[in-house]
């Protein structure tokens, strides 16, 4: 009996941190005990910079692959995106300052394409990278697109109409320290955020074909959208032992990239290098070894 008014206490304590630690709203700041605070336009900057640099990168000319004799193409590409303001500007959001900050967005992904007639392709492209000792982070990505050749003459340029598709998970421990809770004073507490993007990308591109190469270049328009989670355990456990907190933000850029892929007769094997620069500030290079058949 003696105990009761204590639990009663402690509860009423766990209700009140966890109705100020989850309360997300537009234009109010979500907090996790003071340690952490973030508002939507954090979700925005997550948007404007892990949510275009894992975006879907199809790496493909306008010309449909048909056209080269094959139905399927798979290759294995590396990119890099300049880590841009939007990044270090979430990361200051968070806490994490400049030693969080990410000069370059690394991918390693395969890639895949199949042709479905003369006209219309199919892309998918699928990328995890786990933490380890070396890599504080993790990183996982799946995305697709659809090309249709819109235009194929023989001796002028080939022009096509592309949508992709991108989602990604970025994982990063934000920090492990001691906090002070009100009622159950000093605890041990660790922080993780988890970025979730979704991006959608329509692209209108163009490229000249020759026998050995073909060149291209195009534009287009990211739509990336942002949820940023949150989450922080304690030892000794409370009595909700884990608590989040949540914002989601959308952001936008237009981009223009170039590209320059080079097939070897007969064989199949083909080598894309490309380049992009957005208007958030992300100029990024990507190359792609792979084979049709």
């Amino acid at each position: 009996m003696p105990r009761t008014p204590s639990i009663i206490c402690r509860a009423l304590g766990a209700a009140a941190v966890l109705a100020v630690s989850l309360m997300s709203s537009e234009g109010r700041a979500a907090s996790l005990f003071g340690v952490v605070n973030f508002s939507s336009s954090t979700a925005v900057h997550f948007a404007n910079s892990v949510g275009i640099a894992m975006d879907h990168r199809a790496m493909e000319a306008a010309t449909g692959i048909a056209a080269y004799g094959a139905g399927f193409d798979i290759g294995l590409g590396v990119s890099a995106m300049k880590g841009n303001d939007d990044f270090t500007s979430a990361m200051s959001d968070l806490g994490g300052g400049s030693s969080f900050s990410l000069p370059v967005i690394p991918a390693v992904a395969i890639n895949v394409h199949k042709s479905t007639g003369s006209r219309v392709d199919f892309g998918a492209t699928w990328v995890s990278i786990p933490s380890s000792g070396s890599i504080p982070f993790s990183l996982s990505m799946l995305g697709f697109d659809l090309k249709y050749v819109i235009w194929q003459p023989e001796e002028s340029p080939t022009w096509a109409l592309r949508l992709s598709y991108g989602q990604s998970t970025f994982g990063l421990p934000l920090s492990s320290q001691s906090m002070s809770i009100p009622v159950y004073g000093t605890v041990s507490g660790s922080v993780n955020l988890t970025v979730m993007t979704y991006s959608w990308t329509p692209q209108l591109l163009v490229s000249r074909r020759l026998e050995w190469a073909e060149g291209y270049i195009g534009i287009g328009y990211h739509i990336p959208t942002a949820i940023v989670k949150v989450d922080a355990s304690f030892s000794p456990p409370m009595d909700s032992q884990n608590v989040s907190a949540t914002e989601r933000g959308t952001g936008g850029a237009f981009e223009a990239f170039t590209g320059l892929s080079m097939r070897m007769p007969l064989i199949g094997i083909h080598l894309t290098m490309e380049g992009w620069y957005s208007a958030v500030g992300a100029p990024g290079l990507a190359v792609k070894l792979g084979t049709s058949f």
